[in-house]
């Protein structure tokens, strides 16, 4: 049975319930990748300032990937926009199966715009990843970044 990182540690987690608890409301609308979300996609890696030439070329690889294979890529999004409309894109999560295991997914991305860091968005995205998880019957969702030190705030939303 697949359980949130909340769950196994004794925390509510960022669910609309968990939400409601502390009388916040989820920051935003969770929607699939489209393709004319590529340019915003890229902007909030560039603007995140964690991410080096190469792999910025990664993240947007996985992008194009998706957009042309879609699931078959191996590869699946989760897009959050805020209330100031649809094509109001603030971040993004990528995941995927891990090859030749059952039921385990990795975290490859995921990405929230400067601007609205540490306002929900992050936590809101990680929850729906851990349920799009669960709804796939996994078990486990690996989740690994860089040990640089600039990292830190990035490790602690």
């Amino acid at each position: 049975m697949f359980r949130s990182w909340g769950e196994r540690h004794g925390k509510a987690g960022v669910t609309e319930a968990g939400l409601q608890k502390v009388g916040r409301k989820q920051p935003g609308d969770i929607r699939k990748l489209e393709r004319q979300d590529r340019a915003r996609i890229e902007e909030i890696v560039v603007s995140a300032g964690k991410f080096n030439d190469v792999e910025i070329r990664t993240a947007m690889e996985l992008v194009d990937q998706a957009l042309e294979k879609g699931e078959e890529s191996g590869y699946c999004f989760a897009l959050i926009a805020d209330g100031k409309g649809r094509r109001h894109l603030r971040g993004y999560a990528c995941y995927g199966p891990t090859p030749l295991t059952q039921g385990v997914y990795d975290l490859y991305w995921i990405v929230i715009a400067p601007e609205v860091q540490r306002q929900g968005f992050g936590g809101a995205l990680l929850a729906q990843v851990e349920r799009e998880v669960a709804g796939r019957r996994g078990r486990m969702l690996l989740i690994e970044t860089s040990s640089q030190e600039s990292y830190g705030p990035t490790v602690d939303f």
